[in-house]
């Protein structure tokens, strides 16, 4: 008998040391970390002062947030620039925004010179439609150079190279196309 009343003792004992435990508030309700700093040792302490823990004459009390205070309000950023060029297989821009000129280097290649240095810039080019007049009837793709990186076609910091080139049954040939550029910087 005795047996289970020790049993039973221990039981509630768990029970209730469980519920000081799940009563604790750290953090506390506003956010609260506290603690204590050891003065000699550096050591440090979390406390729960809602059930009466304070700090020793040898410590100092020490408190964090959990959520830190509102910085201030950064500098607001560069504006994003979008320029982008639509270009005929004839080579004439048929729409744009921030292009000097565009020319018609040979069969299927094109310089689109625009009014920035592009080169750190994502540039990409598609082959597209000019309008409903030339149906290409097999895939292109536009591939593109800047900054002087393509070493038969003079091209510098504002300049893309637009090479549309064509595969065919197996062929790959380079033609003229209409296209469309777009550099996001």
């Amino acid at each position: 008998m005795w047996r289970w009343v020790g049993v039973v003792g221990v039981a509630v004992g768990i029970v209730v040391a469980g519920a000081g435990i799940a009563v604790s508030a750290i953090p506390d309700p506003t956010g609260v970390i506290s603690s204590c700093v050891n003065n000699s040792t550096g050591a440090l302490r979390v406390i729960d002062p809602s059930t009466g823990a304070t700090c020793t004459a040898a410590e100092t009390a020490l408190n964090f947030n959990q959520q830190g205070q509102q910085g201030p309000q950064g500098p607001q950023g560069d504006p994003g620039v979008n320029i982008f060029a639509r270009v005929t297989s004839s080579g004439t821009l048929r729409a744009g925004s921030g292009v000097t000129s565009v020319s018609h280097q040979q069969a299927g290649i094109y310089q689109v010179t625009f009014t920035q240095d592009v080169t750190n810039c994502a540039v990409t080019a598609t082959v597209d439609g000019d309008g409903g007049t030339t149906d290409l009837g097999f895939a292109g793709v536009a591939t593109i150079w800047h900054g002087g990186s393509e070493p038969d076609i003079p091209a510098n910091a504002v300049d893309v190279v637009v090479n549309n080139t064509f595969r065919y049954q197996g062929t790959s040939f380079t033609q003229d196309a209409p296209f469309s550029v777009i550099v996001a910087c």
